[in-house]
């Protein structure tokens, strides 16, 4: 009798297993995304039915993400899908921060001062990428007076944006003077200015420092090294710049109001940082009890600066912005996809799982390795690192962000050219899909 009981009772266990797998509620199938954990004894790591259909999708042929017809398009339809998806992303950013009007919108003073830096800085930028230009193209043939020519040229610049800066940083103490709630704010952005600033006033230095008498060929080695040097620097003082306006923004409780120029990223025209932070902000305030999925990824192109130094910092302009059509083109299309800084981008999936998530960011990883990039008859190759990671129940930005450059230095740390999942306490390496991507070559 004890026989047939428990005979009965292993039914009944099996038919309601069966019953769960086929509504949705069975043992996650990882299948080719099969994660493998990086440390030997890092702990083992609910489903919704909710998104099951969407991460079908994502792990086989449908939907948006790994379509055989996505896969095999070529540079063509992918940056048409990327041009389309570019309009899509400026509705998103009107509707994320409401009217779009910048009449109805005034900016705070502090807010003007930015952009003032920025404003600077971009013209400095622009300069110091022309007199790089100029060095590339000499290829090393330099005489004593085109090195001196250069050396006056570059000294020129650098005391021209020190004058403009300083008339910047008057203008700055004059509208925050009576702004008691931001005198540590204004003293962190003081501090920012003052170190470029002294950054620039050491390179004039050793501008000054250059014997252009019998070395000419060093010389100029070195004119170009400077020169790279200013705009490496260049750059992360803008991202820095772009940083503390979003906190500015956050501070003043009027990130979701920020103007279109700081959500738009200007050298890609896809989303900036500022228009991801507010599409964050945004999200949680719509759910603040945190039950909808939210996956965020970061892509971070290898060893970039190598690329710059060696084609150029326009060819590397021109990388920048095709990587960010393949991005834009590549996710779905209520995902946003957003540069975060310099050669890094950001995408949120928003309402979706990492099962969804992770299959289009090893897309994107597999179009970028795979893709042969050229300009003037020049050919690059690029590789990319990637993480992906969910949020949890306490996460700000900062926190989020903090995690999924962890997650990427893993990546790094792995060789790059690697996709790392982070759901545990620890980032784990993806299994690359075999997505057949078929390799091509990208005008830029």
């Amino acid at each position: 009798m004890l026989f047939y009981v428990i005979l009965v009772a292993l039914a009944n266990l099996s038919l309601g297993y069966a019953v769960g797998v086929y509504l949705g509620f069975g043992p996650r199938a990882v299948g080719e995304l099969e994660i493998q954990m990086p440390f030997q004894n890092a702990p083992e790591s609910a489903d919704s039915p909710a998104w099951a259909d969407k991460a079908s999708a994502a792990s086989t042929t449908g939907g948006n993400a790994i379509s055989a017809a996505d896969v095999e398009a070529g540079p063509d339809e992918l940056f048409s899908a990327s041009d389309k998806r570019a309009e899509e992303s400026s509705r998103d950013i009107v509707e994320v921060n409401g009217d779009s009007d910048e009449e109805d919108r005034e900016k705070s003073e502090a807010e003007k001062s930015i952009e003032d830096f920025l404003s600077s800085r971009d013209i400095f930028h622009r300069q110091l990428t022309t007199v790089h230009d100029r060095l590339r193209a000499s290829a090393g043939n330099f005489d004593k007076e085109a090195v001196a020519n250069y050396v006056r040229d570059l000294k020129s610049l650098g005391k021209e944006y020190l004058k403009s800066t300083n008339a910047d940083l008057d203008r700055f103490a004059e509208r925050t003077e009576d702004l008691d709630d931001l005198v540590d704010f204004c003293e962190l952005l003081q501090d920012l200015i003052d170190d470029y600033a002294g950054f620039v006033e050491h390179n004039q230095v050793d501008l000054a420092s250059i014997d252009a008498v019998e070395e000419s060929k060093a010389d100029g080695k070195q004119l170009m090294q400077l020169n790279c040097r200013m705009i490496d620097v260049g750059y992360r003082f803008c991202d820095n710049l772009h940083r503390t306006r979003i906190e500015l923004a956050r501070h003043e409780e009027r990130l979701d109001h920020l103007g279109v120029e700081a959500l738009v990223d200007e050298l890609t025209q896809i989303s900036s940082r500022g228009a991801a932070e507010a599409a964050l902000e945004d999200f949680w305030r719509k759910d603040p009890h945190r039950q909808r999925d939210l996956t965020v990824a970061m892509i971070d192109l290898d060893e970039f600066k190598g690329i710059n130094a060696k084609h150029g910092v326009a060819v590397g302009d021109r990388l920048i912005r095709a990587i960010a059509r393949i991005v834009s083109a590549t996710v779905g299309s209520e995902d946003l996809a957003a540069r975060f800084q310099g050669q890094r981008f950001l995408v949120l999936f928003r309402d979706n799982p990492p099962r969804y998530a992770t299959p289009l960011v090893e897309k994107i990883r597999q179009i970028i390795e795979e893709a042969t990039f050229v300009h003037d008859g020049t050919e690059t190759q690029l590789t990319a690192s990637c993480a992906v990671s969910q949020c949890i129940d306490n996460d700000t930005a900062e926190s989020l962000f903090a995690r999924l450059n962890e997650t990427l230095q893993e990546a790094k740390r792995y060789g790059r050219n690697r996709t790392f999942l982070q759901e545990d306490k620890y980032p784990a390496p993806v299994v690359p899909p075999n997505l057949e991507i078929k390799s091509q070559k990208i005008e830029i």
